[in-house]
C-alpha cells in the first residue's frame, strides 16, 4: 500500500510543472478539515499538475482524492471537459504504423484518464468521466459519475474513487471503475455497485506514474476559466481498503 501527502508532492514538484496555468498550495483549497489543499488556476491553454513517480508497473492500482470544481466553468454555455487525473504507462507498441500507439517510444500512453466534465448553461452537469485504453492504444471503456444532490446537479466538493485492474493474460479482460462519494466518506470496496465500470484489454500497460491537475492543453472558451481545488490524494497497489 502507498499513501501520498498531496501538499508534500506539490511543494516538491510545482516549480517543475506549473506553467502559465499555475498551482498554489493554500488554506482556501483545503478540503475535509486539512490545513492546505492544492488550487489549480486555469487562465489560458497551458498545463499545471503534480506527478507521482512511485507506481512501479502496477497491475492493480487504486486512487482517491478530493475534488472541488469551485467556480470553474460557471459561465460556460456549452459542454467542455479537461483532463483531471491520468495514469501513464510505457508505450507498448511503438514504431508500428498499423495501430494507434504513438510511433515515438518515448511518448507514454494512458491506461486510464479521468476527465472533469461540465455542460449546459451555468455548468448544470458537473461530474467526472474515466476512459480506459487497450494494449493497442485505442480508447474502449468509459465510466461516468455526475454530481447531484436530490437529483439536482450541483458544484459541491466530492471524493473521487477509482481503480485500474489489468488483465492477467494478453487476451484477457481488465477493468476500471469510478465512484463518487461525499467528502469525509470512505471509498466503496472493490466490487461495490456504486462504481461505474468498463472493461479493457490492458495486459501490456501497467501504471508507471500518475498526474493530478490540468494535464493537457485544452483551449477553454471565454468565461470557462477559473480555478478548482484538489486535496488528500492517495494511491494504493491493492484493491483492499
Amino acid at each position: 500500500m502507498k499513501r501520498i501527502l498531496l501538499a508534500l508532492a506539490v511543494l516538491a514538484l510545482a516549480a517543475s510543472f506549473a506553467g502559465a496555468d499555475s498551482l498554489d498550495v493554500n488554506a482556501t483549497a483545503a478540503l475535509n478539515g486539512t490545513t492546505n489543499g492544492l488550487e489549480v488556476i486555469h487562465d489560458n491553454t497551458s498545463v499545471a499538475y503534480v506527478q507521482d513517480d512511485t507506481p512501479n508497473s502496477e497491475t492493480v492500482y487504486r486512487f482517491e482524492f478530493l475534488y472541488d470544481p469551485n467556480q470553474l466553468g460557471l459561465t460556460s454555455s456549452a459542454q467542455f471537459r479537461f483532463s483531471l487525473f491520468g495514469a501513464y504507462a510505457n508505450n507498448p507498441r511503438p514504431n508500428n504504423p498499423g495501430n494507434p500507439c504513438p510511433l515515438n517510444p518515448n511518448i507514454p500512453v494512458f491506461p486510464a484518464r479521468v476527465f472533469a466534465v461540465f455542460g449546459g448553461a451555468n455548468s448544470e452537469y458537473p461530474g467526472v468521466r474515466m476512459t480506459l485504453m487497450t494494449n493497442q492504444c485505442g480508447i474502449v471503456g468509459t465510466a461516468a459519475q455526475y454530481f447531484t444532490t436530490g437529483g439536482v446537479p450541483d458544484n459541491n466538493p466530492r471524493k473521487i474513487c477509482g481503480y485500474i485492474e489489468n488483465s492477467t493474460t494478453p487476451a484477457g479482460a481488465g477493468e476500471g471503475g469510478l465512484a463518487v462519494v461525499a467528502v469525509g466518506a470512505a471509498c466503496p470496496p472493490h466490487g461495490d455497485p456504486a462504481y461505474s465500470t468498463a472493461p479493457a484489454n490492458n495486459f501490456e500497460i501497467p501504471t508507471q506514474f500518475v498526474r493530478l491537475g490540468n494535464l493537457a492543453i485544452n483551449p477553454f472558451n471565454a468565461g470557462e476559466n477559473g480555478s478548482f481545488y484538489v486535496d488528500e490524494f492517495a494511491s494504493f497497489r491493492t484493491m483492499a481498503p
